[in-house]
C-alpha cells in the first residue's frame, strides 16, 4: 500500500473502486451460496 501511495498515485485511485467491486461480488456471491 505504502509502496503504490508516491509513485502509482493514479493507478491507485483508479483501481480500488474495481477491485473492491469485484471482491464484494465474489465474497457475497460466495456469501449467498
Amino acid at each position: 500500500m505504502a509502496r503504490l501511495t508516491g509513485r502509482e498515485r493514479k493507478p491507485i485511485g483508479t483501481r480500488p473502486p474495481a477491485h473492491s467491486l469485484t471482491v464484494i461480488g465474489y465474497t457475497t456471491t460466495r456469501d449467498a451460496i
